[in-house]
């Protein structure tokens, strides 16, 4: 490939690949995302012990590309093992909080009302306050379930 052999190699396949994987799915090729973003999580699990805020946001993203496949079922899992993170590593972070408004759509999407209430309500406070104007509209998605 494109990257050399050489000492960090790894790190930065896992980055390309975690990127490509991400804009993959923000034009909706969820086939390619999913075998981007594959690529960088055996990466991750292969460089690392612990886990790390890329590497949550892989499982978000595979998770995301989850629902969309309306595979809520599947998403579950990868969802609350990057929300688990983010709320040991950095509750109020704004990854944390977009990290919870998919949980709770995953919730929802499984029925479980209760849960995604807590989730979305969790995503909304967090996104409200968010600096990044993108942020506002995941604020208002995390209220209209």
């Amino acid at each position: 490939g494109l990257i050399k052999d050489e000492p960090g190699a790894d790190w930065n396949r896992v980055r390309a690949f975690a990127e490509i994987g991400l804009d993959q799915l923000e034009l909706g090729r969820l086939d390619q995302a999913t075998g981007s973003l594959e690529r960088a999580r055996a990466l991750f699990e292969k460089l690392q012990t612990r886990m790390h805020p890329a590497q949550a946001e892989v499982l978000v993203a595979l998770g995301r590309v989850n629902l969309a496949r309306h595979d809520s079922a599947k998403a579950l899992a990868l969802l609350e093992e990057a929300d688990a993170f983010w709320r040991d590593f950095d509750a109020g972070n704004r990854w944390a909080g977009e990290t919870a408004l998919w949980l709770g759509r995953c919730y929802a999407a499984l029925g479980r009302d209760a849960d995604a209430e807590r989730a979305l309500g969790r995503a909304h406070s967090i996104l409200s306050r968010s600096p990044i104007p993108g942020d506002s509209k995941l604020a208002r998605l995390a209220r209209e379930r």
